[in-house]
């Protein structure tokens, strides 16, 4: 996906600004200083009032070098500012002594806390404190003062920001040690991967970042295994329907959900499928569930199972683009053979998910999955599917491993759900929002992506779409909606306005 956004390692940052650097060409003072711009226009337009006390600690790195140049354009613009300095200042970066002496030219005091302990701090408030001590490339837990001041800085009670990434945080590996807790971090050019992962939730409450021009080539030359998706990297997967098109042109489907009891989960999935643009949708499901799809769907094609309350026999699986299973039909022993037969004799790359996936853990059958199937497990899932891990970023690395052994494409739902592919790469989606932790959501999903790949998009593709669009059909819910009150229907309810939104950026 070429218009997705890279992200990358600490290794691959200091590789791009050293490009940006060399190639511009541009002094690495003034690329400090386009930053810390970029910084201040964002910070100033959050906080405008000149009313806040502000605290702006940095550390003798290029990191602390940002945090000197952002609190240099504070105090030009007024706000009422506090400098602290942790480190030997003689020890400090070139860039880092360049924005030390532009503030004391300013008139302004440095605090300095190397072997003075935190006296300086004794007694302060401030409301908002900006963290520019460490940058990226820590690897190791913080020890002595350093600790003690970001403990600190953490027990005040105070608004707190990082720049570019918060101290203490570790970008490769799961954090060990005392991490400094931000309430907002802007982070340069990139997001950052453990921004993504739920571990680090409790040191970041709110990011984003923002471009600061870094050099077209240098970012093309890096090579990476993460990536952030966003609206121009689906857009591409959207075109126009053609005037004199039909409804075979947009895809033949299958959904297999449903048993007495679990009617919605396969009325949402069917619903979901066709509101996103298959052009024809047969479910199958109990039959004792038929009605309620035939009335609540009256768009899709109904087949019913020789059984009332469950499903226990596949329909002719001839025919159809893409098939979708699993929403709502249980693990009961008939229910499980029909899956398995579903998964050795279907011709085209399935959609797998909730109970379906269940059979297959309680089968120890992954390996039976379809080449370029897509599966769609939520943490617990995953973890039947594949064992339990220690951390986050075990749990990434063992998704990336999965994929790659079983040549099948995994969607990992949750807050930025990732999906991982064959050839080892991993997206975070950035579409989304905590209302959508509700009961039928992944049923949406799982007929969205069916819709998608029904439609013609290759099975990455297709994964890719659904759970984009999935995220933006629920940002879409939000605007009229609170987060408590969303529902799974309210996700189909808002398709089209996701659609439209995406047309919109296309055009």
């Amino acid at each position: 996906m070429k218009s997705a956004i890279k992200i990358p390692d600490p290794s691959n940052i200091r590789f791009i600004d050293s490009y940006t650097i060399s190639h511009e060409p541009i002094a690495s003072i003034d690329l400090m200083e386009r930053a810390s711009i970029v910084f201040f226009n964002l910070f100033t337009t959050k906080f405008p009032s000149r009313e806040n006390t502000i605290a702006v600690f940095a550390g003798t790195g290029n990191n602390g070098g940002d945090g000197l140049a952002v609190a240099r354009w504070l105090l030009k613009n007024f706000y009422r500012v506090d400098i602290y300095l942790y480190g030997d200042p003689e020890k400090a970066s070139d860039d880092n002594k360049i924005n030390q002496k532009k503030i004391k030219n300013q008139g302004k005091e440095i605090f300095l806390l190397k072997n003075k302990g935190m006296h300086h701090t004794e007694g302060k408030k401030y409301d908002i404190i900006i963290d520019a001590l460490l940058g990226s490339g820590l690897d190791r837990p913080l020890k002595g003062d350093l600790n003690n001041l970001v403990d600190l800085l953490n027990r005040m009670p105070s608004h707190r920001v990082s720049i570019d990434i918060p101290t203490g945080l570790f970008m490769e590996k799961s954090s060990d040690g005392t991490v400094f807790k931000a309430d907002d971090l802007l982070s340069f050019e990139f997001p950052k991967l453990p921004f993504l992962l739920p571990e680090n939730h409790p040191f970041i409450k709110n990011w984003e970042f923002k471009s600061i021009g870094l050099h077209p080539k240098g970012i093309e030359k890096v090579v990476t295994n993460h990536y952030f998706i966003t609206r121009n990297s689906v857009v591409e997967n959207l075109s126009e329907r053609a005037t004199f098109s039909h409804k075979g042109n947009y895809g033949r489907a299958l959904i297999l959900a449903g048993q007495k009891g679990f009617a919605g989960a396969a009325l949402l999935a069917a619903k979901a499928c066709m509101k996103t643009g298959c052009g024809l949708l047969f479910t199958h499901t109990a039959s004792n569930c038929t009605p309620i799809l035939q009335l609540g769907i009256p768009e899709a094609i109904c087949y019913s199972d020789e059984s009332k309350n469950r499903i226990t026999t596949l329909p002719d699986l001839n025919g159809f683009d893409a098939i979708g299973c699993g929403p709502g039909i249980g693990t009961e022993n008939a229910t499980a053979k029909a899956v398995m037969q579903l998964i050795t004799s279907s011709s085209v790359p399935l959609v797998l998910d909730a109970d379906a996936l269940n059979i297959i853990s309680e089968r120890q059958a992954v390996a039976t999955i379809p080449e370029n199937s897509i599966i769609t497990p939520h943490p617990g899932e995953f973890k039947r599917l594949f064992g339990p891990v220690n951390s986050d970023f075990d749990q990434l690395e063992l998704q990336r491993k999965m994929s790659v052994k079983h040549r099948i494409i995994i969607v990992m739902k949750g807050a930025y759900t990732r999906i991982s592919c064959p050839e080892g790469n991993i997206y975070f989606n950035s579409t989304g929002n905590p209302g959508m932790a509700t009961a039928g959501s992944g049923d949406v999903l799982t007929g969205m992506i069916t819709a998608f790949s029904a439609g013609g998009l290759p099975p990455l593709q297709a994964a890719l779409t659904g759970v984009f669009m999935h995220g933006l059909a629920g940002d879409c819910a939000l605007k009229s909606l609170a987060r408590e009150s969303l529902l799974a229907s309210d996700i189909i309810a808002h398709i089209s306005d996701a659609f439209k939104s995406l047309k919109n950026t296309y055009e």
